[in-house]
């Protein structure tokens, strides 16, 4: 059996089944840490105990098993290992399950706290995050700064790792999902490009994959910008350390696992350290507008052009 090498979250991945959105990974010089993904059958429940259900998971400190009917099973566990079993034969719909609630399970199983966040470079060396829930606009507002060429780094899902003077950040896999009337408003992603995500076309959502400008080492983080839809006018202030926790907790990728998976000292020490070390924004724009070329400017003008001013000052 053919077997394919990638890699996530900068973890080396080894697959029986091919994951075109993820980035392949060259010689595997060590064998420690390896994810497996397998094409099988998936156990009925989960074989330890205390068993909580969310929605349509089945989740414990080390398992997920969880099925999207006519689609496909899954079950994870320890940190180690994916069982996928087909129910149809569209793999762009069940690798998207994969994508989405797999791989975030293995970064808990493995004591990772997954950040809902898109990112773009501000210089060669440092990133700044725009994390918002689905809907927001943050893989929106990624791109159209993007357009204003700072690259896209990571599109809706990070790691963080706190270190003793910074914090670096580590992206997920190089694909953006966009839906078709931001794709008809852009410039950065190329019509012809675009990849079906589901077969139900009426859901208007494509897949742009960027495999030759992806980073798969972690970056400096310069700053987060949280999103926000409200009022009348374009607004950006920066957070206090206490404002910053509220709105990072906010933004825990399946936030609903944690208590399941017994994270909850780890979610709350990771994200205070990191609301102490980091210097963070609240972004506001109207919800009912197209403002995003503007919301994007205002973001390149008080946010990403003072983080450069200063990094240029320390040198």
């Amino acid at each position: 059996m053919e077997l394919y090498k990638y890699q996530a979250f900068g973890l080396p991945i080894i697959s029986e089944i091919e994951l075109p959105a993820l980035m392949p990974l060259g010689n595997l010089t060590e064998k420690l840490n390896l994810i497996y993904v397998k094409h099988g059958k998936t156990p009925k429940d989960l074989k330890n105990e205390n068993v909580e259900e969310r929605n349509i998971f089945l989740l414990n400190e080390q398992e997920l098993l969880f099925e999207i009917k006519g689609i496909a099973r899954y079950y994870v566990s320890d940190g180690t290992q994916v069982i996928i079993e087909p129910m149809s034969d569209k793999w762009s719909e069940i690798l998207l399950y994969f994508y989405c609630n797999c791989i975030a399970s293995v970064l808990y199983q493995r004591g990772f706290i997954p950040i809902h966040a898109s990112g773009v470079f501000v210089d060669e060396n440092s990133v700044l995050l725009i994390s918002a829930p689905s809907g927001f606009g943050k893989s929106t507002t990624a791109i159209k700064l993007a357009e204003l060429g700072y690259n896209v780094f990571s599109d809706d899902t990070v790691i963080i790792n706190i270190g003793s003077t910074a914090c670096h950040v580590t992206a997920s896999y190089p694909m953006i999902r966009q839906w078709q009337d931001t794709i008809d408003n852009q410039q950065l992603l190329s019509e012809v490009e675009k990849k079906e995500i589901w077969d139900e076309i009426e859901l208007n959502k494509f897949g742009f994959h960027f495999h030759e400008t992806f980073e798969v080492k972690a970056v400096k983080i310069s700053g987060i910008v949280f999103l926000s839809k409200e009022g009348t006018e374009i607004g950006i202030q920066a957070l206090t350390p206490t404002a910053a926790l509220q709105q990072l907790g906010t933004n825990v990728y399946r936030k609903g696992w944690v208590t399941a998976m017994k994270k909850q000292i780890l979610l709350y020490n990771h994200l205070t350290e990191i609301s102490s070390k980091i210097p963070m924004w609240m972004a506001s724009r109207p919800e009912n507008a197209n403002t995003y070329d503007t919301f994007s400017r205002e973001i390149e003008k008080q946010i990403i052009l003072n983080i450069q001013t200063k990094t240029a000052s320390t040198y």
